[in-house]
């Protein structure tokens, strides 16, 4: 019942400065937020910013959220500012128990355990059950850490796939001929996992652990499935689905071995590309269409404040324009381009990415630009 948006990017295909961005409206050049040190919040960057569900919370509605929607400290202590309610916070950690060294795990159900995702969701229904009670107006947000590595998930959700030797692996296995070396990363470096065969840019994982990866990918993908569908009975059974905007995005893309890449922090397609899909009850025409108009997760602040009917964030001079005129007509053009970034940090060896480097120490940016 969405409208499917086949053409989402984020800004920066990494966590903590693709947050930065879309819970800004801002991309990482206006935040200055481009790895694991820096936030919005800092003097002489964002400090008076009003965030996306703090502008829902000016305009008297109940802002709470739980797992990870901002990055674990980025803003610290989840930025107090932007909600009603920080009760359901800090962030769980989502691997308590992790896979011991390895890169995934199929918990069997005899087995007890905790996932954090499920807690999450258990934790979410319950603010919905305290809005739909008070009869409150409410942003709320759920931020779901699978299919994050280390892909750990119930057994069960295996039984969905066939066996690993069936997965088909990369059609790509190796990168672009004559792409400049700067726009590739390793994302698993030797010895971090006890399942995972170094690889290099000229040398692929070997294709059975590939197909297994991606398997237990897909498994961990399911698995939270199911926990949106927990989330989106809740709003069925307490009468709330005809008048909720429900907005489903992730924060970056993920590679599984195209270009002989794993993980996220380039400036490739699968890196940059994001699902993003939006269902908005009192728009039928557009109710369970796709589109490949273009759209950005930094669109996604002006989008819900035009949807929801809220007066339009004109102060804050966002970055991103608002979608929600394609919700009448998809014919429309709104914008004829997308773009991504990423920044590399060669003189780090242990993390090219510049997740720990100080800003003004990084070697490259690189940008992305998608057009038709």
């Amino acid at each position: 019942e969405s409208l499917v948006f086949n053409r989402a990017y984020c800004q920066q295909a990494v966590c903590a400065p693709s947050r930065n961005s879309f819970m800004t409206g801002r991309r990482p050049d206006t935040t200055k937020a481009w790895n694991f040190i820096d936030h919005f919040r800092e003097p002489n960057v964002g400090l008076n910013w009003t965030s996306l569900p703090q502008y829902f919370k000016k305009n008297g509605y109940f802002s709470s959220g739980v797992g990870k929607l901002y990055h674990p400290n980025l803003p610290p202590n989840y930025d107090p500012p932007s909600w009603s309610d920080l009760s359901t916070f800090p962030y769980i950690n989502p691997n308590p128990m992790g896979c011991k060294d390895h890169t995934w795990c199929a918990i069997p159900s005899k087995e007890k355990t905790t996932f954090a995702d499920k807690n999450s969701t258990k934790i979410f229904r319950q603010r919905l059950q305290h809005v739909a009670k008070q009869k409150l107006p409410f942003f709320l947000g759920i931020g779901f850490h699978k299919p994050h590595l280390a892909w750990r998930f119930p057994e069960e959700f295996l039984q969905y796939y066939p066996a690993s030797s069936q997965i088909k692996p990369a059609k790509h296995r190796l990168p672009p001929v004559g792409m400049p070396t700067v726009a590739w990363h390793q994302c698993f470096p030797e010895g971090r996992n006890k399942d995972i065969v170094f690889n290099n840019i000229s040398v692929p994982l070997p294709v059975d652990t590939q197909q297994t990866f991606r398997r237990a990918y897909y498994a961990a993908t399911s698995f939270m499935d199911s926990l949106v569908g927990e989330v989106l009975d809740e709003l069925d059974m307490l009468g709330l689905t005809n008048d909720t905007i429900v907005s489903f995005h992730a924060d970056h893309g993920w590679q599984l071995g195209e270009h002989n890449e794993w993980c996220k922090q380039t400036n490739f397609e699968l890196a940059t590309r994001v699902p993003l899909m939006m269902r908005v009850p009192w728009k039928a025409a557009t109710m369970g269409k796709t589109t490949n108009a273009f759209a950005e997760l930094v669109d996604l602040y002006p989008t819900l404040v035009e949807l929801a009917g809220l007066p339009a964030a004109s102060k804050e001079n966002l970055d991103g324009k608002s979608l929600a005129s394609l919700f009448d007509d998809l014919s429309q053009t709104i914008k004829n381009v997308t773009l991504s970034q990423y920044p590399r940090c060669l003189k780090n060896k242990a993390n090219d990415a510049c997740g720990g480097t100080p800003r003004d120490q990084f070697d490259y940016m690189g940008y992305t630009m998608r057009t038709e």
